[in-house]
């Protein structure tokens, strides 16, 4: 069996098999935790560290709660103004309303530049100058309240403050207590100003309203000059500019004999002329074309021609329509009288005369159609050889007349800019003699009469609030670095094997027969009387004098993992360890012997800790023979066992001198191999009390002998990684691990850990006296 094995799946508490082990922590067993586990975990941190944050709590509220009263009573003034893009266009011309692009507008990151222009430090020195700030009694008086820029300041030594030095000063003062904000994604702007003097607030923010308004007085005047007087000198270089351009291009026109008619040149009107003509002529041909064609296709001697209504003509309308009448009278009547009576046979002479003059008729269309189309062909053909003359007439003069155009072109295009900066000039005079801002005040800010903070409330409540995050902050921060094992399910996590039960804290006064609270001490001198159940008891016999208490049921936890554990002779050897001194292995030891003695068993515990022998120092038996002696003077048991009287128990102390060095050879030795071999044939248990596992290497060379290992471990102080090394160091100590013992349990500590101890130990089952 390898110690590989505490990644095994879990087992429960009632399974003490010798291959049971833990499952390994992330395996699917671990991870398949819920969300209420997961919760009940964190409210179990809580529980556990309360106090702490109830203290921290308590601290930073009492904290709060002083800074707050400490802290002067400040007052907020608020002004409102509003920007209004209107306001500018009434300087605007009539006329150019609506057509300027330029008009004044405002949006949302323009509404919040004006915030931030309110602000600057040119305003906020413009208020301070205004309303002379500087000699103000509020700035000239030492301030109240708590704070820590002024103790830091009042500890440095300085010179006399020049003006400016003053000036600066209540500007960066001023500053703190001013407050702009936009109104949600309106275009009002709140200015606020925070003081001790309500009536001092609300003359600084008016100051700050009227020191903007007029500030935007000043920029509007000195940009409008700026423009007026650039316009100005871009106005005469443009004049000399167009009329240069204008003069060259007429030049040009009367160099090169070019006669313009409404702005173009008489060529250029007769080549569109002829094209729009020839465009004409090639439409009446198409026209005359397909009538003929038309025309064309019918037969003369066809009766489409009689029938047909493709041609609208008067005459030919009426010859048909009377033509089929005729048809129709034919019809009757040669019906009634048959079709050679005199009637139907002049009839049929009329519809015969009929139809030839519609042939006839049609004929005549023709002729006018072909008529009609060889005049188009004639007339195309003219317009055409006229615009090919025009055109190469018109080619003759085209890179003079490109060259016109571009100096035309050149000419509108600078009598355009002078007159936009003509009137872009005529605006920024008007703008100059008539003065105007974007912003409006809305409101003037009146003293306030109630105060703006301290708010005691929220800093005593955010206070609390921190104090106490604080305090959970320092209780998961100390959950996550702290390793000590308090719990089963971390012991069995860190072992690999199961954790046999939980075993309080006690301890026995050396002269009457009750349990000392933890912390009281005793007389070391004094030895402790061995009689079990008699005054004087000790520690070791506890579960003698309380058969039903929650130590004895440990014990009988113990007892059951180790009977089920395989054995090499007739006795069970038992080797209690821990992995440093003083976890209360020795107290263990001793109880699981007395447990084991009272149930009718031969026990044999053995005092095997050479260097440092707590059960016979405990029992005051360092004055007698020992284990020593058995080992290297080969004495009989019978001769230094001590016999318990009223029970089946013996001990064998450790010799009052130890060997030091030798430890490791004495134990591991053939005579203490032939020691258990002959308490094998007398007692039914033997119970070793081995040295720790980390600081010495004794446990593991009695190893060979021993059938199974319970480990004692240190409830709230031995830490994992403690108990890892120990067992990692003893490989062959984990494999025989029958189970641990959370030793020195506080139970109402082990309550806030989710361990529903009350559940475990009921008052109808145990003693309650070691839960308290």
């Amino acid at each position: 069996m390898s110690h590989d094995l505490v990644h095994a799946p879990n087992v429960v508490m009632s399974d003490f098999t010798p291959d049971s082990r833990i499952a390994r922590p992330g395996s699917e067993a671990g991870a398949s935790a819920s969300l209420q586990n997961e919760l009940g975990a964190i409210l179990r941190i809580v529980t556990r560290h309360a106090r702490l944050i109830l203290i921290m709590g308590a601290v930073s509220l009492l904290v709060a709660v002083g800074y707050a009263y400490t802290q002067p009573v400040i007052y907020r003034a608020t002004a409102q103004i509003n920007l209004d893009p209107r306001r500018m266009a009434l300087s605007t011309p009539v006329n150019t309303q609506g057509m300027r692009r330029d008009e004044p507008m405002i949006d949302s990151g323009r509404a919040d530049s004006e915030a931030e222009v309110i602000k600057s430090e040119r305003i906020i020195r413009s208020v301070v100058l205004t309303l002379d700030l500087v000699n103000a009694p509020e700035f000239n008086r030492p301030p109240s309240g708590l704070s820590f820029r002024r103790l830091l300041a009042g500890s440095q030594t300085t010179t006399k403050p020049t003006e400016e030095d003053r000036i600066l000063d209540v500007v960066a003062t001023v500053g703190l207590g001013l407050s702009v904000n936009r109104i949600d994604k309106s275009y009002v702007i709140n200015v606020s100003y925070d003081a001790e003097n309500p009536v001092f607030a609300a003359r600084v923010a008016n100051g700050f309203i009227e020191a903007y308004i007029r500030d935007q007085f000043d920029s509007n005047a000195e940009t409008g000059q700026l423009a007026a007087n650039w316009l100005k000198s871009r106005l005469k270089q443009l004049g000399e500019q167009a009329r240069a351009a204008d003069a060259e291009a007429v030049n040009f026109r009367r160099d090169n004999n070019i006669a313009l008619v409404g702005g173009a040149s008489i060529d250029e009107q007769q080549l569109s002329t002829l094209s729009t003509q020839l465009a004409e002529a090639v439409a009446k041909k198409a026209d005359a074309k397909a009538h003929l064609d038309r025309m064309a296709e019918l037969d003369p001697k066809s009766e489409d021609v009689l029938l047909s209504d493709a041609f609208k003509n008067d005459v030919v309308t009426r010859l048909r329509q009377k033509y089929l009448e005729n048809a129709g009278r034919v019809n009757a009547l040669a019906e009634r009288y048959g079709a050679n009576h005199n009637a139907v046979v002049k009839m049929r002479s009329e519809n015969d005369a009929l139809a030839e003059a519609i042939r006839n008729e049609m004929r005549r269309y023709e002729e006018s159609y072909r008529s009609d189309y060889e005049i188009a062909v004639s007339r195309e053909n003219a317009i055409r050889a006229s615009l090919a003359q025009q055109f190469e007439k018109t080619l003759a003069i085209g890179d003079k007349q490109v060259k016109l155009n571009e100096l035309d072109s050149t000419v509108k295009t600078l009598r355009t800019s002078y007159e936009a900066a003509l009137q872009r000039f005529t605006d920024s005079v008007q703008k100059m003699s008539f003065p105007v801002s974007e912003a409006r005040i809305i409101s003037n800010a009146l003293p306030p009469t109630g105060k703006f903070k301290p708010k005691r409330g929220v800093i005593a409540v955010v206070g609390g609030a921190g104090g106490l995050a604080l305090g959970l902050i320092l209780a998961f921060a100390f959950e996550l670095t702290s390793k000590r094992i308090r719990t089963r399910q971390e012991a069995e996590a860190v072992t690999g094997v199961a954790c046999l039960a939980y075993v309080p804290r006690l301890t026995v006064n050396t002269t009457a027969n009750s349990i000392i609270e933890p912390g009281t001490a005793r007389d070391p001198t004094k030895p402790i009387s061995i009689r079990p159940g008699g005054p004087g008891s000790s520690i070791l016999d506890y579960v003698a004098r309380n058969p039903f208490s929650v130590t004895a049921e440990a014990m009988r936890s113990i007892k059951t993992a180790i009977d089920v554990m395989p054995k090499r002779q007739r006795a069970r050897v038992v080797g209690v360890v821990s992995a440093l001194p003083n976890e209360g292995k020795t107290s263990v030891a001793g109880n699981l012997a007395h447990l084991l003695a009272i149930g009718r068993s031969r026990v044999l515990l053995i005092d095997c800790d050479l260097r440092n022998p707590s059960l016979s120092r405990t029992l005051g038996l360092r004055k007698q023979s020992g284990l020593l002696d058995v080992l290297m003077k080969g004495t009989r048991i019978n001769e230094v066992a001590v016999s318990m009287p009223r029970v089946n128990l013996d001990i064998i102390p450790m010799n009052p001198t130890g060997i030091g060095a030798q430890s490791v050879e004495v134990l591991g030795s053939d005579p203490m191999q032939a020691l258990l071999g002959a308490a094998g044939r007398l007692y039914d248990y033997v119970i070793l009390d081995l040295p720790p596992l980390l600081p010495v290497v004794d446990a593991k060379t009695v190893e060979p002998m021993v059938d199974s290992f319970v480990m004692v471990i240190d409830w709230g102080t031995t830490s994992s990684d403690v108990v890892k090394d120990a067992l990692g160091s003893a490989p062959r100590v984990w494999d025989k691990l029958a189970g641990t013992i959370l030793n020195r349990t506080n139970f109402k500590i082990l309550r806030r850990y989710g361990e529903h101890v009350d559940s475990y130990y009921n008052q109808n089952y145990f003693s309650d006296m070691e839960l308290r």
